[in-house]
């Protein structure tokens, strides 16, 4: 007796409509892996355009040295009138946390402003988070 030979059987070629979804999967693989790939990236805590520059602080310089001013003379007015130093130290911090109320308003604001103007683009919804994240770290480092 003769042994019978069965070729496997074989899918037809796909076609062209298959083929093309097949093509949009793997590209929407793809750019899922590279979305998860991004995610997991460590964002930076500055926008890119500020990498590298000196670490950016919540007040101008010339703020800075009217509040550090300031403070010198409720130090000094402590030896005098300590209730007053007191008091004065009081509404120093006050002001400076409204400085820092404002200055987030302000960034709000314009950050409102734009989205007001058109639909912001994923990369200035990320360096807008950038500045966010930068404001956020400072604020906890206080």
């Amino acid at each position: 007796m003769q042994e019978e030979r069965h070729e496997p059987y074989q899918q037809p070629p796909p076609t062209t409509e298959q083929q093309a979804r097949q093509a949009q999967q793997a590209e929407q693989k793809q750019a899922m892996q590279a979305e998860r790939q991004q995610a997991q990236q460590p964002m930076p805590t500055r926008a890119p355009e500020e990498q590298g520059e000196k670490r950016e602080t919540l007040f101008t310089p010339e703020q800075r040295e009217q509040y550090r001013s300031r403070w010198q003379d409720i130090q000094i007015e402590f030896v005098t009138d300590p209730h007053k130093s007191a008091e004065d130290a009081s509404h120093l911090v006050s002001e400076m946390v409204q400085d820092l109320e404002k200055q987030l308003n302000d960034r709000c604001s314009n950050l409102e402003h734009a989205w007001q103007q058109g639909k912001p683009s994923t990369e200035d919804l990320r360096i807008a988070l950038g500045h966010y994240q930068s404001f956020f770290d400072r604020l906890l480092s206080v």
